[in-house]
Parts: structure tokens; sequence; C-alpha cells
């Protein structure tokens, strides 16, 4: 079982998070936290406590990502809708309270 992203997945989850300004030394430890950092957001940890049975989709990759983020500058409100069986019930129901409780 490999728990590492692609480079397009860590180019993504930089972009996204508004991280390209770093230089980069902090991108190269961004890149090293990502690969090797299982309770980096909910969706890695939900992949690593099931063993690698849950393997999250793009958009549960960016809502991770967006939780997670907001998470760490506090006071965190955060709605989220979407079509039914698309994920959000397991991911932010089971996974995040988890990863919330172990971070």
């Amino acid at each position: 079982m490999v728990d590492t992203y692609s480079q397009a997945d860590l180019d993504l989850i930089t972009q996204q998070a508004g991280l390209n300004e770093l230089g980069f030394s902090d991108q190269q430890r961004l890149e090293a936290a990502l690969r090797d950092g299982w309770k980096l957001t909910p969706a890695t940890l939900a992949h690593k406590i099931t063993r690698g049975r849950w393997i999250a989709a793009k958009h549960l990759l960016h809502i991770s990502t967006i939780v997670a983020t907001e998470v760490a500058k506090g006071g965190a409100r955060i709605i989220l809708t979407m079509p039914f069986r698309h994920g959000k019930s397991e991911f932010l129901s089971v996974n995040t309270p988890i990863w919330f409780l172990e971070t």
C-alpha cells in the first residue's frame, strides 16, 4: 500500500491552499509533509485507517484541503452542499471528526 500523492495532486493542493508564494525550501518541506503526513487532512487519515479501502475522489481531496485549512485557521464554519451519493456524509460525519480528534 502506498500512501503518497501524485505530483499532480501535490500541485493541486499547493494551488488550492494558495501556497504558490512559498520559497523553494518551504515548498520542499510542504511536499515532504504531504507525502509522509497521513494525519495532514481528513482524506489522508481516512485512507490510512481503512488500509487503503477508502480512496478519495478528486472532489473529496479538494474538500479535505479546505476543511484542514479552515480548521487550522480556527473558528471554521463550513457548509457543504453536494448531490447525494458523492461521499459527503461518510467523509464529513465519520472521517473528519476522527481526524479532528487525532490532530
